[in-house]
């Protein structure tokens, strides 16, 4: 048996069924998985440029190994960023700022 919806629009109800409800379900479950997939890949497109973009920076001052050393400041940034987000440390910046500065001293 249906259950009885009605709205604002149309005051008259609407017979949902249980079929009806879990198609719904699903429809939204699809749509979510397909949102995260696509925030995923954002987060993964951002990851790539932020590494290109310390990469140029890194080679600009001369560093050897100007790639590794922009993966490398990345990870830095990124885990700072991370650890900000989920603990609340505000100062997992400065520490990771501390720790890229002897990266490309390294590299030097």
């Amino acid at each position: 048996m249906g259950q009885r919806v009605g709205s604002i629009e149309d005051p008259a109800p609407i017979v949902v069924t249980a079929v009806q409800t879990h198609k719904l379900a699903l429809r939204a479950l699809r749509a979510l998985r397909a949102l995260r997939a696509l925030r995923a890949l954002r987060a993964l497109r951002a990851l790539r440029a932020l590494r290109a973009l310390l990469a140029e920076v890194a080679e600009g001052a001369g560093v050897r190994n100007s790639a590794a050393v922009g993966a490398q400041l990345a990870v830095l940034f990124d885990g700072a960023m991370t650890v900000a987000t989920f603990t609340g440390d505000t100062d997992a910046a400065l520490h990771a700022r501390k720790a890229a500065q002897a990266v490309p001293a390294a590299e030097l």
